[in-house]
């Protein structure tokens, strides 16, 4: 059994017909003894027929601040599309930009069901948000203006 705390990031970012992504960092400690904390991330896709939970994630150092200014930078890009993907590969998590027009943007989710696994089988969802969304989910992750240059020079 593995006890987790609140974490220190909460991001969620909901997408237009019911679709939204969900990410919680946590600190995670093991039972087997070992009492030294780990963060880790509890990972949420939702469409209108299913809810999946990825618990207890591991996760990259920065990972809450680097996904909250990829969101941010989204929302903020004239092409978001060209961004490179968002990838984290402790947590087998990926997040691309697929679409956008002057307020929406097309957002596509990744993640390796069982990272132990021999053969990675993935896991994910498509959908579209509004820029308003991303810059809020980005924000309450750690991203922000400063992150994304665009304060630079002011």
């Amino acid at each position: 059994m593995i006890e987790t705390t609140a974490g220190t990031g909460h991001g969620r970012l909901p997408g237009f017909g019911g679709a939204a992504l969900f990410v919680d960092t946590v600190v995670a400690f093991s039972a087997d003894g070992d009492r030294s904390p780990e963060q880790a991330a509890d990972v949420a896709l939702l469409t209108p027929d299913r809810y999946v939970r990825y618990l207890r994630r591991p996760i990259s150092e920065g990972f809450a601040r680097e996904l909250g200014h990829f969101l941010f930078s989204a929302a903020s890009e004239f092409h978001p599309e060209q961004l490179p993907a968002f990838f984290d590969n402790r947590a087998g998590l990926t997040v691309s930009i697929m679409s956008s027009t002057d307020s929406r943007v097309g957002i596509e989710v990744s993640i390796i069901v069982d990272l132990e696994a021999q053969v990675a089988e993935t896991d994910g969802i498509n959908f579209e948000t509004s820029r308003t969304a991303l810059a809020s989910a980005g924000l309450a992750l750690g991203g922000g203006a400063t992150d994304s240059g665009l304060t630079d020079g002011v």
